[in-house]
């Protein structure tokens, strides 16, 4: 029997890559919670032939590939997690992957070795100079892994790389590949690439000692010549360390090696240790090495919930004409207005099902073309918000404000969001009859009625509820006394150039918009905190929460929490944002009607929620659907 071949892989953007011998397997989360699993056939050679026996020249040959396959992962990921727009060329992404790396050696292992030299002449022994140019180069390398730890986009990366981590422990150790299966292992492994720079570090002490006191340029012309020599052998130590694990002197040599993993990945949560779980059974399903249920064949990607629309693999989503910026599909994206809780009306028809497609596909657009918007279809969406579906006795009014001058005077505030929102050659803007949590509420409710039929109009839209200037938008729709301005949302055609695409990519990706939480994390069993699982829930109401899910919201902050008990879903706010609750109520109400299950919002605002589903201080009760009896 041969010896086991050693699986791996690297946490990526809102996904895991996973190598095997034969594929090579990324499994991402697309922004709309799906799981997208992409393969690409490995060289053999490299890791089952005569190669990969060969000690030291392995590992050269082996990290070299590994590092093409981490950046084809990295670029797959950026792919996925921008949706469907396009992406920049190979060369640019490719171009930034390799000024990377450069900079990466210039900072961590030329810097410290041309810091050391300028001193050297003052430090008495060539063992302490290496051991001095060492320990700037850990405390670079130290220091920078745990400043950017703090970024929130480099914090999930990490808890996706000790979701990899659970997820190799757990089939080395043989446990079943599931959630539960995973979820008790560590989140540290000996073959970590974190384990391997620190390997590296120290061997740079102990090979460039015997080298004395070169000058300044063999100094640094040094570092670059021998790297590949020192990575080759790190690799050797790492492969050792890896097989011996279990002796006890190991175990006290690589204790530094594991400590700093901690530096280098976070707990996961669910979401991400199925995402883990999938790129490895994607691996294994071509490998042989243990029953997979075909996981990994490309007809059975979409492993998302069934009842969202089928949203798995990236090529089939249905995520739209690319004329219409990922608004719509041909068959649906210039239907008309319509679209409540009560009817759909487009050309005489009930068209229910185009609301869930207009919720998977809504994506906040930044950057709009020059074509405005038909007057026909303008009209539509005006007659949408006047007879939408409301919470309060008297709902907000939604005004039209057309031409870009406008527009802009509008968007263009103190800090500002024009730039961020360019050109929008329309504004539906949102008031209040008076201030009031509850007309907020109101208003995200009606207006986000209003953003899906425009998605489903093939329009592209932009909530904008805090950085617009209030003043000047009442005084472009007028008024009536006590009234108030509350919110705004951009809306046109989306900019088809390929700088408009990127600079909403961009946006969107410094907003947070593409990331979502699972539904593990923002759902909960009868009371808050109590557990709940998708799995065995009534496949409707998951459907429901998961288009709820997909609502936007303030910088992506997405602070609703549901908790359900039997027949009811109890909504809560982790911080005060109404209109965003008003959002996310207007996606339950619409979703559960298009699924049969047809409700209304009941208890708005009471008080006695709080106690009644032990929601801790600071989180906010808003209200109980319940279907209609």
């Amino acid at each position: 029997m041969g010896k086991p071949f050693s699986y791996g892989g690297q946490a990526v953007i809102e996904g895991v890559m996973m190598r095997g011998s034969r594929t090579m397997a990324v499994a991402l989360r697309h922004p709309q919670g799906t799981i997208v699993v992409k393969k690409e056939p490995l060289n053999e050679a490299l890791y089952r032939g005569p190669l990969s026996r060969i000690p030291f020249l392995r590992g050269l040959v082996m990290l070299w590939d590994a590092l093409g396959l981490g950046t084809k992962a990295l670029m797959m990921s950026a792919d996925v997690a921008a949706g469907d727009e396009v992406a920049l060329p190979a060369s640019v992404t490719w171009g930034t992957a390799l000024l990377g790396i450069g900079l990466g050696v210039a900072l961590f292992m030329l810097l410290p070795s041309f810091l050391v030299g300028l001193v050297a002449p003052y430090i008495p022994s060539e063992w302490l100079n290496s051991l001095l140019e060492g320990v700037v180069r850990l405390l670079l390398i130290v220091g920078y892994i745990w400043a950017v730890g703090f970024l929130p986009d480099i914090r999930r990366v990490f808890a996706y790389h000790g979701a990899e981590h659970k997820t190799v422990n757990a089939y080395e150790a043989g446990a079943p590949l599931t959630v539960d299966g995973v979820r008790p292992f560590s989140t540290a492994h000996t073959r970590c690439g974190t384990a391997f720079l620190l390997t590296l570090i120290v061997l740079t002490i102990l090979i460039f000692a015997p080298f004395g006191r070169p000058s300044l340029v063999w100094r640094l012309l040094s570092r670059i010549v021998l790297l590949p020599v020192i990575a080759g052998v790190a690799y050797e130590f790492i492969r050792l360390t890896a097989r011996l694990a279990n002796r006890p002197w190991m175990r006290v040599l690589i204790a530094p090696n594991l400590l700093l993993q901690q530096l280098t990945t976070r707990a996961p949560d669910d979401g991400m240790l199925e995402v883990a779980v999938a790129a490895l059974q994607a691996v294994l399903a071509d490998e042989g090495d243990r029953e997979t249920g075909g996981q990994g064949d490309k007809e059975t990607r979409g492993q998302g919930d069934k009842e969202t629309g089928g949203q798995g693999d990236e090529e089939t989503r249905g995520q739209g004409d690319k004329g219409t910026g990922r608004q719509g599909d041909k068959e649906t994206g210039r239907r008309g207005a319509g679209g409540n809780g009560h009817k759909v009306r487009s050309e005489g028809l009930e068209l229910m099902e185009d609301v869930l497609a207009a919720m998977r596909q809504r994506v906040s657009v930044r950057n709009y073309g020059d074509h405005v918007v038909e007057p026909a279809v303008l009209e539509q969406l005006l007659a949408a918000a006047r007879t939408a579906d409301h919470l309060t006795g008297v709902p907000p009014r939604i005004a039209l404000v057309s031409g870009v001058e406008q527009t802009r005077h509008v968007l263009t505030y103190i800090v500002g969001v024009y730039g961020l929102v360019q050109n929008p050659p329309h504004l539906l803007v949102g008031t209040l009859p008076q201030e009031s949590d509850a007309a907020r509420l109101d208003l995200g409710y009606v207006l986000e009625q209003v953003v899906l039929e425009a998605t489903r109009a093939g329009l592209g839209t932009c909530w904008v509820s805090g950085s617009f200037d209030a003043q000047r938008a009442g005084d472009v729709v007028g008024l009536a006394p006590g009234e108030v301005a509350a919110a705004v949302c951009a809306l046109g055609y989306p900019d088809q150039e390929r700088w408009g695409r990127f600079h909403s990519r961009t946006v969107r990706r410094l907003a947070g918009g593409h990331r979502r939480k699972p539904l593990t994390e923002i759902v909960f069993s009868e009371h808050w905190g109590a557990r709940w699982s998708p799995e065995g829930a009534d496949p409707a109401l998951v459907a429901v929460l998961e288009h709820a899910r997909l609502a936007p919201s303030a910088v992506n902050r997405q602070p609703w929490r549901f908790i359900v008990r039997p027949g009811q879903i109890a909504l809560a706010l982790t911080r005060p944002a109404p209109i965003d609750g008003g959002i996310v109520m207007a996606h339950v109400t619409l979703a559960s009607a298009a699924l049969g299950r047809a409700g209304r919002w009941e208890r708005i605002g009471d008080g006695a929620l709080a106690q009644e589903y032990g929601l801790p201080p600071g989180v906010t009760p808003v209200a109980v659907f319940q279907p209609k009896t």
